[in-house]
């Protein structure tokens, strides 16, 4: 069963390497390394008002969910003000919103 929970820095390796991963199964990989936003997901996500989850099978992270907080949507280079799909609000519980889909954690 897929579980989920937070970003945590031993995970940074295979978060940087999970969207080149499926990229290359698709046939769409172009080269480059990690997007920028993924060299630093505490400085973009975790410490700007967003949140960082990963997908684990067996303890292994196999899915990534970054979460930008309303109107601070990553990019290369930093963060712009455009909105965002991805909304969520720091309320308890936590109300995660991605394009149509509601998830409460």
């Amino acid at each position: 069963m897929l579980k989920i929970r937070r970003y945590q820095p031993p995970d940074h390796a295979t978060v940087c390497e999970l969207p080149k991963t499926a990229l290359l199964a698709a046939g769409a990989y172009i080269g480059g390394a990690c997007d920028t936003d993924l060299d630093q997901i505490e400085a973009v996500y975790l410490d700007n008002g967003g949140e960082f989850l990963v997908g684990t099978l067996e303890d292994r992270v196999v899915a990534i969910f970054p979460l930008a907080a309303v109107g601070r949507v990553p990019r290369r280079g930093g963060l712009s003000q455009q909105p965002t799909a991805c909304h969520f609000s720091l309320r308890r519980p936590r109300t995660l919103r991605a394009s149509h889909t509601r998830t409460r954690i």
